[in-house]
């Protein structure tokens, strides 16, 4: 068994072949150590260290670790590898890109009601929303002051007990739209650089909320196959065209 892969880092683009004892391996060890060095012979004046990538993704997918075996991303036929070495934006902004870039899932009114409520400055949260966006964003800040996009994108998509409210606080977990908010997610550029504050990560809850709040009857039709279930009288509500619906948490 072997993967033609097409590994992609500013401007270079090489194809690799990785055969079935590379694919055993991480995908640190066996795709990209092995691009970086044929990388850096290539483009010997700006040279790229594994330090400078920011976000690696696979068919425009982000991976959270690259310590994961090789066989087990590289799944799809001549899979498409992209280091990053900047991510630009704010973590705001690239929600709403990624929503705009996927709106026949979302819908219209999901990306307009998010890219409305991500203005803060003009749509202040009211006392709800500022209230559970404070506690969101104290569970993944710690003691911190700062945390990082990939620490914020990874908190809302994990299951586990530690951040499973997160999803409950932005409604993502009782929504129609779980899916392809949680596809938006998955395709957002992450970094480890600590540059995500208070405000910042306010905008994106607010956003990530109202776009989870959208409408039922004002969606096209779902391209998610996959019905989700939401519980008892909130999903009765989300799943009722035209109601307005705020949980208190």
């Amino acid at each position: 068994m072997s993967v033609a892969v097409v590994v992609k880092c500013s401007g270079v683009e090489l194809k690799l072949t990785l055969g079935s004892k590379h694919l055993e391996r991480s995908l640190h060890a066996a795709l990209i150590v092995p691009f970086l060095g044929a990388y850096n012979k290539k483009a010997p004046d700006s040279p790229v260290a594994w330090e400078d990538v920011k976000c690696v993704q696979i068919d425009g997918f982000t991976v959270y670790n690259v310590m994961d075996s090789a066989k087990s991303m590289l799944k799809a036929d001549r899979p498409v590898v992209r280091l990053l070495t900047s991510v630009s934006g704010t973590l705001s902004s690239s929600f709403l890109q990624k929503a705009k870039e996927h709106e026949a899932e979302l819908g219209p009114v999901a990306v307009a009601s998010a890219t409305k409520s991500a203005d803060i400055d003009e749509h202040p949260p009211d006392d709800d929303l500022s209230r559970r966006c404070a506690k969101a964003f104290d569970s993944i800040r710690g003691n911190a002051d700062l945390v990082s996009r990939k620490e914020v994108i990874v908190s809302f998509l994990s299951k586990a007990a530690k951040y499973g409210h997160l999803r409950q606080l932005s409604f993502i977990e009782f929504s129609q739209l779980v899916k392809p908010i949680d596809y938006v997610l998955h395709t957002m550029e992450t970094s480890e650089d600590k540059d995500v504050d208070f405000e910042e990560f306010a905008r994106f809850f607010s956003a990530i909320s109202a776009a989870a709040l959208a409408p039922v009857s004002e969606l096209p039709r779902p391209a998610f196959s996959d019905d989700i279930p939401a519980d008892g009288i909130l999903g009765e509500l989300l799943n009722t065209p035209g109601a307005a619906v705020r949980r208190l948490a």
